[in-house]
């Protein structure tokens, strides 16, 4: 009741209910005394008296009795299908009225975006799938929308009376729960004062679960959503300050259709929608035009694509390094970015909705659009040519990494797409590098630092693992289980980066364990920089070795490449190709480049990356690898529940 006033205004002044026993006790009746609620009961079996009530009871039982029919799911589920047969209640235009009940009372239309029919078969994002390993999405049967949220909940047959949340599912709303016959329900099954036991137990269900914000407050999803949304005038608002964004930074013009068509066809012009998003403390609405750039045609209004990202290992080097140096670093975002950068080819588009343009007009496009396939290329392209400006070098391997070079000092930088990471050998040429890259951007600048998942711990398992995607039996699904719990039980163990005061710049670890399935042996190196883990391999070679000899022989190669990638910020790994022969050890020891020393087993570290190893030494070789307990949030999600799975696991590895 609190609730309802809170929401709408409207001050509750007397409630009617019937003679049930259930309404009349002493705690009902003081609350509704201290509320100042007149408490009205009809007389017995008059139930004309509160004759609308229990029409809508009625109706509403109707509802949920159809749903249960029709979906096929068991009785027992019976409140999930009363609670959606509320929510469709609300959300209908009845008898004598041009309103729905939802729009009486909140004075504002319903959105329906999130309306799915019950009991229909969904198959919901699994966020702890890992990759070319069993199902990324567990099968539900939808159970309605969750209470304030802008999500559904599902149930889950497959685990048992299982229920979880989410907002990332595909529905089959032509496939309901295969259970056969149903038996009919009778309303004196149900309705009765069970009813409100279980109702309130199905409350404390869904209040475990997440909660994300009033349903009354859903993003929305088109433009026509927001036409009907409670926060309208927030995202209109949010839509012009997105178009007068683009004015200022003439980022389109507007011209005639007709010169557009001078050299395209219609259907080369491109559509948009609007993308809306809330950003929370403090509360934003912000609204961003997107092309539907899956319409392009390379040649036509678009060319080249690609736009070079670091690597994992990169970001790693880049961190160690300035550990080491005890150099200072910035993150940075920036702001609009795609907007920012000429586009390469003529980009044409349709107005979009809520823009206010004459008939036969259309939008030139002269800045990146976000959604088109190029846009990332050109704000790569731009970023560069700001970068140089100032005094940065890309490096040619890895184009994603610049270096400045100069007198006062040295700084190094790597992007992205729009985010990316500064860091220098003195606070004041840090300062002076953001005042110039400020000065042309419109950037964000941030002094934390992101933590980067390390696991090289579990590397030779998914690595393992991999080679049996297809074919699965109970072992490996048992391995994988393993896997898991381990994972469950050093969720919060990582890499720390940290100076060690090591002479050795870089140090590299190397083993192979000869022979294995098809005689193929598995090797394993561990690279590191100031004795922080920078990069690690497991992998089966290729070739068949010989003798054990062979096969650390040709680890040794993959390593020494590795290396020499590192050392140089080097190459992306599509073009590790170019260095093959397996005599290049030799070539680097002789030029100076690396040298070779044996190392007991007890303490080579890259043995963890070749082999499966008890307890004690995996808790030994972590240590070595500043492995540890980090202080980072938990990011959430739904706990693994894997006692129903094995089944479905190896059906799924079949097909």
């Amino acid at each position: 009741m609190r609730r309802f006033t809170a929401t709408t205004g409207f001050k509750i002044r007397a409630i009617r209910m019937d003679n049930g026993s259930e309404f009349k006790n002493n705690i009902l009746s003081s609350f509704l005394l201290a509320q100042g609620i007149t408490h009205e009961t009809s007389i017995p079996y008059k139930h004309h008296q509160n004759g609308r009530v229990e029409r809508t009871n009625r109706s509403i039982i109707e509802i949920a009795q159809t749903s249960l029919l029709s979906a096929g799911i068991p009785k027992r589920l019976w409140p999930f299908a009363f609670k959606h047969a509320a929510f469709i209640f609300n959300r209908v235009i009845h008898a004598n009225s041009t309103k729905t009940p939802y729009e009486i009372v909140r004075s504002l239309k319903p959105t329906l975006v999130l309306l799915r029919v019950f009991g229909a078969k969904s198959y919901i994002f699994n966020p702890l799938h890992r990759k070319d390993l069993g199902p990324r999405g567990i099968v539900g049967y939808h159970m309605g929308v969750a209470p304030d949220s802008k999500g559904w909940i599902f149930w889950v047959p497959d685990k048992g009376d299982f229920f979880m949340k989410s907002a990332s599912v595909k529905f089959d709303e032509e496939v309901s729960f295969p259970s056969g016959h149903v038996s009919s329900i009778q309303v004196s099954d149900i309705f009765d004062n069970s009813m409100i036991l279980e109702l309130e137990k199905q409350d404390a269900l869904v209040s475990s679960l997440n909660t994300v914000s009033d349903s009354s407050n859903i993003t929305p999803m088109t433009f026509k959503d927001v036409m009907i949304s409670p926060q309208k005038d927030n995202w209109i608002s949010a839509i012009d300050d997105e178009l007068k964004s683009m004015q200022e930074e003439d980022v389109f013009e507007i011209i005639n259709l007709k010169d557009a068509l001078q050299n395209k066809k219609a259907s080369d012009i491109l559509s948009t929608r609007w993308v809306f998003t809330q950003k929370k403390a403090p509360l934003r609405y912000k609204a961003r035009l997107v092309a539907r750039g899956f319409k392009q045609t390379k040649g036509v209004n678009f060319e080249e694509t690609f736009a070079p990202t670091p690597t994992f290992n990169a970001l790693r080097l880049l961190f160690s390094i300035l550990i080491a140096n005890k150099w200072v670093i910035r993150t940075f975002d920036v702001k609009v970015a795609f907007l920012h950068s000429l586009i390469d080819m003529p980009v044409f588009v349709w107005p979009p909705r809520g823009m206010d343009i004459p008939p036969g007009k259309v939008l030139k496009f002269n800045k990146a659009l976000y959604g088109t396939k190029q846009a990332a290329r050109c704000l790569w392209r731009h970023l560069t040519t700001i970068l140089i400006d100032i005094g940065f070098e890309p490096n040619k391997e890895d184009l994603s990494t610049y270096t400045y070079l100069s007198a006062s000092g040295t700084a190094l930088l790597c992007i992205h797409v729009d985010d990316g990471a500064l860091t220098a050998s003195l606070p004041q040429l840090l300062e002076r590098i953001v005042a110039a890259i400020s000065s042309k951007l419109k950037i964000k600048w941030d002094e934390t630092m992101t933590g980067l998942g390390s696991r090289p711990d579990i590397t030779y398992a998914v690595n393992y693992l991999a080679r049996f995607s297809l074919g699965t039996t109970p072992a490996h699904w048992e391995a994988l289980e393993h896997l898991i719990a381990y994972l469950r039980m050093t969720k919060k163990t990582g890499i720390l980066i940290r100076d060690s005061g090591s002479t050795l710049a870089f140090e590299c670890y190397v083993d192979a364990n000869c022979g294995g399935e098809g005689n193929r042996s598995t090797h394993g190196f561990l690279l590191l920089h100031n004795n922080n883990p920078i990069s690690w391999q497991s992998k089966q070679q290729a070739t068949i070795a010989s003798s054990a000899c062979q096969a650390e022989y040709m680890a040794m190669s993959f390593a020494a490449r590795e290396y020499l990638i590192a050392l140089n910020i080097a190459c992306q790994k599509q073009t590790r190709h170019l260095i093959r022969e397996f005599n290049l050890v030799n070539e680097y020891i002789a030029k100076g480049k690396i040298s070779i020393s044996w190392i007991s087993t007890h303490d080579q570290m890259a043995d963890i990356l070749t082999k499966p190893l008890r307890p004690l030494k995996v808790t030994h070789f972590l240590s070595l690898l500043n492995s540890t307990k980090l202080n980072v949030p938990s990011r959430g999600g739904e706990c693994y529940d894997s006692t129903k799975n094995q089944k479905k696991f190896l059906e799924h590895s079949k097909t």
